[in-house]
C-alpha cells in the first residue's frame, strides 16, 4: 500500500503516528526517509542520526504527515540574554541563523523576523 500511494519519497521528512494521537507541535519526532521498497521504508530519525527500516505493513495503518509536502510552518523561538551580553554577540547569532536557514531551502522558507520584544534589565 505504501508503494502504491507514495505518501513520501526519498529526502522527506515525516512524522509517524497513531491515527488517534495528535501530533507533536515541535516536530522533533521527524524521520527522513532514505530507501523505499516494495516491502520496507529505511528512515533515519532527526534528531539523533538512528537508522531504523520499517516494514511498509506496519506503516500502512498508522498517520504518516509528510512535513516536506505539509505547509510551511511559522515556527517562534524565544532566546533569553542576560543583560550583559554584548550586541555584538547577539548579532554573530542572528548571522549564523540566517547562514543555517539560507543553507536549507528544503527545509525553512527565509528568515521572516529578528527581534527584541522584552528586555527585563531587573531580572539579570
Amino acid at each position: 500500500m505504501i508503494f502504491i500511494r507514495r505518501p513520501y519519497e526519498v529526502g522527506d521528512r515525516i512524522a509517524v503516528g497513531s491515527v488517534t494521537v495528535e501530533t507533536n507541535p515541535d516536530g522533533s519526532n521527524g524521520w527522513i526517509v532514505e530507501k523505499v521498497d516494495l516491502y520496507s521504508t529505511t528512515v533515519r530519525f532527526a534528531r539523533t542520526r538512528e537508522l531504523a527500516t520499517i516494514s511498509n505493513g506496519d506503516l500502512a495503518p498508522t498517520r504518516i504527515i509528510n512535513l516536506y509536502r505539509s505547509q510551511k510552518a511559522i515556527v517562534y523561538i524565544n532566546l533569553n540574554f542576560g543583560i550583559d551580553v554584548p550586541n555584538e554577540k547577539i548579532e554573530y547569532l542572528k548571522s549564523q541563523v540566517q547562514e543555517f536557514v539560507a543553507a536549507r531551502p528544503r527545509e525553512w522558507v527565509a528568515l521572516s523576523g529578528f527581534r527584541l520584544t522584552d528586555v527585563q534589565a531587573n531580572l539579570g
